[in-house]
Formats: C-alpha cells, structure tokens, sequence
C-alpha cells in the first residue's frame, strides 16, 4: 500500500498541492477527479520524484498477499528515500504525454525490466521470457515485431501497459490513459487495469471522463485547488454533492444491469454553487 500523508509540492515558488493525504491499496482502481489545475498530475510527478515534495511524507508500507502486516511487523519505506532504479521497481508510471519511440513493441515492453538489469545492462532470457508474457497478457503477441509508431492509439496504450506489468510494480500510475481512444478502447484500456487490480496492483488513473470514472473506480478521490475534498466510492462520493459543487455541473445517475451509470446532465446556475 502506498500512502500520502500531508504532501506539499509545486514548481519553484508556486505551491500546487496543499497536504495532501490519500491511500492507494493493492487490489483497487483508484481514480483522481477534479478539474483542471487541480494538482492531480502534478501528486503523480510528485510520487514518481518528477516534483520535489518539500514537506509531508510518501511512504510504501509492505505487504504478505495483499493484507497488511501486524502493526510491530509492517516494513514502511520512503519513496524519496528510494533511488531511481528502487522506486522504478515499486511504482510504474505512464506520463498523458509519452514520445512514441520508432521500436518494436517487443523492445518497448523489455523496457520495463530496465530497473532490474545488472552491469553491464544486458537482457536475460528471464527478461525476455517476462516481456513476453506481458504482450500476450496484453493481446499484442502478434504486434510483438511491429514498430510502436505506427500502432493505433489503443494499441500503443496496451503496449505500455504490458511494459508496466513487464516492470513488476505494485503500484502503477497513468495519468489521462484514455486520452484520444474511442468509446472501445477506453473500455478496454478500463478491462486492463481492472485485471492488474485483480492480481493485487495498486492501480491509481487521473481521468477527466467523470462517467467513466464514477462508473470503473474502487475508490474515487475529488481535488480541488491542491486538496482532496471526498474520498470513498463512486456512490459515497456522488452522495455527498461535492461533484455538483467542485465541477459547477449537475451529475445524475442511472441504474443498469451492470450498476450505476454517472451522466451530467447540465451547468448548475451560480447561485445554486453557492449554496
């Protein structure tokens, strides 16, 4: 488990997350709401050592088959404590804006057990074996000589996923993943980190989709202007009118066979923002 306690960061002198406090657990899609400015990718950077964190901890308590250990047992570590190649080896991150390399999806994929090369940095047949079994997971077996570039959206998506699983991380990252895919393919992108959380991944997307959000979230977590305002579920957090009231929109739902489905439905007028 991953956990935030009263994390300040920004860039320079503008302060952009105000103490910050959240959990990500293994076996749950977490999702960061909010709008735009918010400070959700810049906690992410933060985690990852892209933005310094001036004040508050980040810290990774172990774990024995996802359940937390006895209270006089528990190993707690210190992501800023952590080298590069040591966090890499515990926290993925996908970045909303990524260089699409002109590599095959094979070689993308094997850049993910980087963090577990020894000099001199020479793939073994453990790696290739591993990087293997990620592009299968990921239905790309037969992309797996294919250049990157020339992927569609989806599919480039799915190679990085399978690089993230190819890196063996507990806790993997993404932020805005759904950009610029279809209906379909943000589904599927969804069905993926859905199976990464079912094999005890800590799984934590930035999504601006509130309905897609609402509706694939374990647990929702709301910013607004550097702070957490809600966190609980989709319905803990829809329950409590802080959606209609940080995003100025009217959010209704609907019951459906595969449970509730979140629409907006409408600016809420100024003065009703106020209230």
């Amino acid at each position: 488990m991953m956990r935030i306690s009263g994390v300040v960061a920004g860039y320079g002198e503008r302060e952009v997350l105000h103490g910050v406090d959240m959990e990500f657990r293994p076996g749950e899609i977490t999702v960061l709401i909010g709008p735009n400015g918010c400070g959700k990718s810049t906690l992410l950077k933060t985690i990852v050592g892209i933005v310094e964190c001036s004040a508050g901890e980040i810290t990774i308590v172990d774990h024995i088959s996802g359940e937390r250990l006895a209270e006089d047992r528990k190993t707690v570590l210190s992501v800023k404590a952590l080298s590069d190649i040591e966090r890499a080896k515990r926290v993925a991150y996908l970045p909303q804006s990524k260089k699409i390399p002109d590599i095959s999806a094979f070689r993308m994929v094997l850049h993910g057990r980087f963090p577990y090369l020894n000099y001199p940095r020479k793939y073994r047949a453990e790696d290739m074996k591993i990087a293997g079994e990620a592009l299968r997971w990921a239905g790309l077996e037969d992309k797996a000589d294919e250049m990157v570039s020339r992927l569609s959206g989806g599919m480039q998506q799915n190679v990085y996923l399978a690089m993230a699983l190819a890196q063996n991380a507990d806790t993997i990252l993404m932020d805005e993943p759904t950009t610029y895919l279809d209906v379909a393919n943000q589904l599927r992108l969804m069905e993926m980190a859905g199976r990464l959380a079912r094999q005890g991944k800590a799984v934590v997307m930035v999504l601006h989709d509130l309905s897609l959000a609402l509706r694939m979230a374990d647990r929702v977590v709301l910013m607004e202007d550097g702070r957490v305002r809600k966190t609980g579920t989709s319905e803990e957090v829809y329950d409590s009118g802080d959606l209609r009231r940080v995003f100025g929109v009217e959010i209704e739902r609907v019951k459906t066979k595969s449970g509730w489905h979140y629409f907006w439905d409408g600016m809420v007028g100024e003065e009703d923002t106020e209230r």
